[in-house]
């Protein structure tokens, strides 16, 4: 009688084993599916603030070539104004040279600030994608750390149940 009592407890011990062993593995599943729309929803947002930096880049580039054109443009005109007052009043020589020469430095140098700042613009919004890029990696490896451990505690907490 006592074996047929021993062989119902190992039967038993089985079958409840079972049971929990299909308990973990649903409770796996469910944190592998968690785990990928949580992937799906941070890469989602990853590339849409990927996608509003590049659009921040090219909005700069935009804007400084038209800053330039428009610098350029009215220099041209201030230029020929300059000029044509210059041939009115009889300045010629030595001092129009000096004249025209301050004024096409002052250009330039606006220029240049204009392309300084675009440059500066342009390396802030790429340090941001990168370090929006950082941030994700370090965000995925920290969440794919977090559902490992998960799986594993079940995975040896079902392994302890049915050593007992």
């Amino acid at each position: 009688m006592s074996g047929i009592i021993a062989a119902g407890a190992v039967i038993g011990a089985f079958a409840g084993g079972g049971s929990s062993l299909w308990q973990k593995s649903k409770y796996n599943r469910s944190l592998t599916k968690a785990f990928k729309k949580q992937m799906y929803y941070a890469q989602m947002n990853y590339n849409w603030n990927q996608n509003q930096l590049t659009r921040q880049e090219q909005s700069a580039y935009d804007n400084a070539v038209s800053n330039l054109f428009q610098l350029s443009y009215n220099a041209l005109q201030n230029n020929a104004t300059v000029e044509a007052s210059l041939a009115e009043t009889g300045y010629e020589g030595r001092t129009a040279g000096q004249i025209k020469r301050s004024i096409s430095g002052a250009v330039l140098r606006q220029k240049t600030a204009l392309k300084d700042a675009y440059e500066t613009d342009v390396t802030n919004i790429r340090s941001q994608k990168d370090a929006l890029y950082v941030q994700m990696k370090n965000s995925v490896e920290q969440a794919r750390d977090h559902s490992e451990s998960l799986i594993f505690c079940t995975a040896s907490t079902l392994v302890a149940n049915q050593v007992r």
